[in-house]
């Protein structure tokens, strides 16, 4: 479902519609006609952010900055992690993560079974490396952790070797799991450490995050192509911290013109802890989806194809040794690399 997002900022607001994207919105026969294409393409907001240096805004805003804002930390968290080692682990000795409530394994002499919260021992497995391989498919099985009615907060790897490494999921110093076993000479553990809480971004960075992204984007300028806007991409523009692959739908979804706020009173951060995601996507603003071929066609030879060309004229400005690049509108695919790519 690509996305349309608006390059030129000297364009008014709304003042790009492609029609030729089907079915047409003023030509759409409700209820037979699917939903319509042929929207107008709206700039982002982008408000100028407004918070104190402990986290509180002072004033609602909406838009880019306020996203970065309220969704990405300084980049300053780390995930904790422990260790079992397995010395000839035997039957109905336990493995135990006090998470709460506690996630407890036990060892059998025979192969595991899945969501039986069990873990085969150094015997049947025969060698305590196979048993340790064993301990760390049961403890990233999802089905023994559905018995304690929480989503598996760790990942386990041994590498091939007897020692198995648990590894937080999130950052934070709420991954400092107690790890425990019945038997600390067949089954020793190193409770898990170094978890670290991010910090919030301050309003400078924040803006600057937001910034970053425009100018990968070339929003406004009309000397250079609108670029790339992977996760990669942007990660590696930001100013300070960075934005995951699930995130990045939620970059693309502004720029497209849907509407993020953040309100007055929202706490960024507590006890120099980021407390986000804050924030929320107003009801009602979606962006734009688009499905079909007409979109691939009005790009190679339609409306598009005009809005997105380098020396489209706008009011009169047009191209020179000047503006050397006039496109309206950027297209991207889903990952944020510029379309055409395969429609889904």
């Amino acid at each position: 479902m690509p996305y349309i997002i608006m390059k030129r900022s000297d364009i008014p607001d709304p003042g790009v519609q492609v029609l030729d994207l089907l079915p047409n919105t003023s030509q759409r026969n409700v209820p037979y006609k699917p939903v319509s294409q042929s929207k107008y393409c709206r700039a982002h907001q982008n408000d100028a952010l407004n918070a104190t240096a402990g986290g509180v805004v002072l004033t609602t805003s909406y838009g880019l900055a306020s996203w970065f804002h309220g969704n990405v930390n300084d980049g300053t968290g780390a995930a904790s992690s422990g260790t079992a080692t397995v010395a000839a682990v035997a039957a109905l000795d336990t493995f135990t993560i006090t998470t709460a409530p506690a996630f407890l394994i036990t060892a059998v002499n025979a192969p595991r079974t899945p969501g039986a919260s069990d873990f085969e021992d150094s015997a049947s497995a025969g060698s305590d490396i196979a048993a340790a391989a064993s301990l760390a498919a049961a403890i990233n099985d999802d089905a023994n952790w559905a018995a304690t009615g929480i989503t598996r907060p760790v990942s386990a790897a041994n590498g091939g070797t007897a020692v198995v490494t648990i590894t937080a999921l999130a950052d934070g110093v709420a991954g400092d799991y107690v790890l425990a076993s019945s038997d600390g000479g067949r089954l020793a553990v190193v409770g898990m450490a170094g978890g670290a809480d991010a910090a919030a971004n301050t309003v400078v960075d924040s803006t600057a995050n937001a910034v970053d992204v425009e100018t990968l984007l070339a929003y406004g300028d009309v000397t250079a192509a609108a670029g790339a806007l992977t996760v990669a991409a942007i990660n590696g523009a930001l100013t300070a911290g960075s934005i995951t692959a699930a995130q990045l739908s939620d970059v693309l979804d502004i720029l497209a013109g849907r509407e993020f706020c953040l309100a007055a009173g929202t706490v960024v951060e507590a006890a120099v802890v980021f407390q986000g995601p804050v924030g929320a996507f107003t009801a009602g603003t979606l962006r734009n989806v688009y499905l079909t071929d007409s979109l691939r066609l009005s790009f190679g030879e339609g409306r598009l194809s005009l809005l997105t060309r380098d020396d489209f004229n706008y009011a009169g400005v047009a191209s020179n040794a000047t503006n050397t690049n006039l496109e309206a509108v950027a297209v991207y695919s889903d990952d944020g690399s510029l379309f055409p790519a395969t429609l889904p």
